[in-house]
């Protein structure tokens, strides 16, 4: 693991599936070499799921709000999104949205100044709220983790590795404000040749481990992270095809 400043964000080098070459290492980091950390126990959360074989409502409306001492306030300019269109809320911060009838999630972009109260997103409804927070961060100077390419599996050693990684950014201090992985978080055949079930020990140790962090993580999809699970519903050449696991446990694979 090497962590490197980088135009006022820290860029997280991480190899997942190798140790260092025990040439160069001291007597110290040979011992650590030679006795990997333990993989982090699973810690597995409840998530928004997709409502599948509900239909898609032609006008999705609601509200983003800041809940204060006895008062509850829209938030105007707020981004709200089907992952297909975007709009923003208005004075009263309200908002309606005619969805794709391919959305399945709706979901908030954080505004700057806020922190977004429970989750981000939500299944899909005729009304979907949201509810924020002051942020108590600063808003201009701020640093961040990117990390790329995890590949995690059921390799005992990628689960050591990402259980590293974990660890070592929740000793950061300060804490940064976020972590970004940036695709290819897991290791599934991208010719979609797994089974269901391995798809779903993979986000499980995914997500159970990158749980633990002590700050949020977001995520982008990769052809990695596809899997044949429901590919009866989202077929080859449906644009929704092999992402379903990926809603369920990590959300939309379209956000900002």
């Amino acid at each position: 693991m090497r962590f490197s400043v980088w135009s006022g964000c820290i860029i997280a080098a991480l190899s997942i599936g190798s140790l260092p070459d025990n040439d160069s290492l001291s007597a110290a980091e040979k011992s650590n070499a030679a006795e990997p950390s333990q993989p982090l126990k699973l810690l597995l959360k409840e998530m928004p799921k997709p409502r599948y074989n509900t239909p898609v409502p032609s006008l999705v409306t609601g509200r983003v709000v800041v809940q204060s001492p006895g008062k509850t306030s829209g938030v105007s300019g707020v981004s709200v999104s089907d992952s297909y269109s975007v709009v923003k809320t208005d004075s009263r911060g309200t908002y309606s949205l005619k969805p794709d009838p391919r959305a399945v999630f709706i979901n908030v972009t954080r505004p700057a100044g806020y922190d977004v109260q429970g989750n981000w997103y939500q299944p899909l409804a005729q009304e979907v709220n949201f509810e924020l927070q002051p942020s108590s961060e600063d808003e201009n100077e701020f640093v961040f983790i990117h990390v790329t390419d995890t590949h995690v599996s059921s390799n005992p050693r990628s689960l050591q590795g990402l259980s590293r990684f974990v660890r070592e950014v929740n000793g950061l201090t300060p804490p940064p404000r976020f972590v970004v992985n940036s695709g290819d978080l897991l290791n599934l055949h991208k010719a979609l040749l797994g089974t269901p079930g391995q798809g779903h020990a993979a986000f499980r140790n995914y997500v159970g481990i990158m749980n633990h962090l002590s700050i949020p993580h977001y995520n982008v999809a990769g052809d990695h992270t596809d899997s044949c699970y429901r590919l009866d519903e989202f077929p080859r050449g449906d644009p929704r095809c092999a992402k379903p696991l990926y809603w369920e446990y990590l959300g939309p694979n379209f956000f900002s």
